[in-house]
């Protein structure tokens, strides 16, 4: 009964192109797929692993009292103006002028849909 119904309302034709469609991106895309694995779930992964760490740890961990320190040594109000100097130099003189250049590059080599990467 469900078989025939399914037929009758036509369910099982886009289903099935649906998945011949699936298997034919998943086949092309495969590396890419690997690479977004690799690149997002991962790290992601890795992060909630030591997120749960550090909760469930609520002293802390043994080298974090020693890297504080190490951090609170080197401390200077000098260093506190070169931080924010350099972060300012790194976003408007680096990464700006960077992602613009590639737009231009991409932009004359006709390339816009690589353009959504940025």
């Amino acid at each position: 009964m469900l078989e025939s119904d399914s037929l009758k309302f036509g369910f099982r034709k886009p289903t099935q192109a649906f998945l011949r469609f699936f298997k034919r991106l998943l086949s092309s895309r495969w590396r890419s797929l690997v690479l977004l694995i690799l690149g997002v779930y991962l790290p992601l992964l890795a992060f909630e692993m030591l997120a749960l760490k550090v909760r469930t740890h609520e002293a802390g961990f043994p080298w974090d009292v020693s890297v504080l320190l190490a951090i609170h040594k080197t401390a200077h109000p000098y260093l506190d103006v070169f931080a924010a100097w350099f972060t300012k130099l790194g976003v408007y003189w680096g990464v700006f002028p960077f992602a613009a250049v590639i737009g231009v590059i991409l932009l004359r080599q006709r390339q816009c849909d690589r353009l959504l990467i940025y």
